[in-house]
């Protein structure tokens, strides 16, 4: 399921993340790591989220009463889907 309004707060998910209240999961720490980044430049670049970013809000694919919202980041060359 998907929805183009944003299930979270961003500023205070910004906020956790500046606060070491995050967890990362292996799989985005590896494609963190794929393109140069370790876990301060992924802590970087969720601090420099914009609203304007959001893509899409879905549900995860594990529990699809858990909501995820999705933010295009625009990269060095590309754009990453966080």
């Amino acid at each position: 399921m998907e929805k183009r309004k944003p299930a979270h707060d961003l500023s205070a998910f910004k906020a956790a993340v500046a606060a070491d209240r995050v967890a990362f999961t292996r799989a985005a720490v590896g494609d963190a790591r794929s393109l140069g980044l370790g876990i301060e430049g992924m802590k970087m670049a969720l601090a420099a989220l914009r609203h304007e970013q959001f893509y899409k809000s879905m549900t995860s694919i594990h529990d699809h009463r858990v909501w995820q919202d999705v933010y295009h980041l625009p990269g060095e060359g590309l754009t990453l889907y966080v």
